[in-house]
């Protein structure tokens, strides 16, 4: 969502300025956002330093600046200079600048001042379903799932297939125990990005608290295929081949659980559990 907010605005603006055509401005832009995103922090920081020589007064560069700063955490730098940004009319990056610095103190643990920062930050772009997305988030974030709700309802009437929106729709759902009206849109969320991992988890989740065991069975041998070093699939598949009374698979997934991830408390107490029901009651002291 970022890099798409970067190119169409970067695109928009650079064609009014000398010095780098839209293409190459917004080019540079989202190169400097997929290192901070990957928490390549340095080697953003140059992408942007080299912005910043060519076009050291442009709003949208230094806006872009602000933004990655806030994500790597530093800020009162942002703060200084997202301010500066969002007081110039005109410049069409200033919900990237706020929101930014929102997620800055959202992951700092002060959400309150995010979820302050972004209800402002809606009032002066109310057709920005990247902003209302990020108050949903920041909102679930706290915990209340009934503002991220309706908040994320807002993004989806903004941009109707808005993976990430139906996403936050989804995890909020599940805060307020609606299984079942999760399922489907992590579904979807999975059909459309099925690399993501984070969204499969959720799925399979959502799937066991809702008591569909076999979809959740399913969904976690997807993701040990698909991520064959992840270990809550690698334990859930265990769990499962343990209630099948499958104890050699279920000792064989513990044991390469336990080798990614050595002081893994709930895969040593099902594979004491395993050893118990295959007989060896001496064994489970030392799992």
């Amino acid at each position: 969502q970022e890099f798409k907010l970067a190119e169409r605005f970067s695109r928009a603006g650079a064609k009014q300025r000398s010095g780098f055509h839209a293409t190459e401005l917004a080019a540079e832009m989202n190169i400097a956002l997929v290192f901070a995103c990957r928490s390549r922090f340095e080697e953003s920081r140059e992408v942007i330093a080299k912005l910043l020589r060519e076009r050291p007064t442009d709003p949208n560069v230094r806006a872009i600046q602000a933004y990655i700063l806030a994500l790597e955490g530093q800020t009162a730098a942002a703060s200084k200079i997202a301010s500066a940004v969002l007081s110039e009319k005109g410049n069409e990056l200033i919900a990237l600048a706020g929101v930014g610095l929102s997620l800055g103190a959202n992951r700092g643990g002060t959400r309150p001042a995010a979820i302050a920062r972004l209800k402002k930050l809606v009032q002066h772009e109310p057709n920005s379903a990247f902003v209302h997305y990020q108050l949903a988030n920041a909102y679930l974030a706290a915990g209340e799932s009934e503002q991220s709700i309706k908040t994320v309802q807002q993004a989806l009437q903004i941009a109707p297939s808005n993976l990430d929106a139906k996403a936050i729709m989804a995890l909020a759902l599940i805060q307020r125990k609606n299984y079942l009206g999760a399922i489907p849109l992590l579904k979807e969320c999975v059909v459309r990005n099925p690399k993501d991992l984070s969204l499969r988890l959720a799925l399979a989740r959502a799937q066991v608290s809702a008591g569909d065991f076999e979809s959740a069975g399913d969904s976690f041998e997807k993701i040990h295929r698909l991520f064959p070093s992840d270990v809550e699939s690698l334990i859930a598949l265990a769990q499962i081949s343990l209630q099948k009374r499958q104890l050699g698979q279920s000792t064989q997934l513990l044991e390469e659980a336990l080798t990614i991830e050595p002081l893994n408390a709930s895969a040593h107490l099902l594979q004491a559990r395993s050893m118990f029901a295959d007989g060896k009651i001496a064994n489970c002291l030392d799992a």
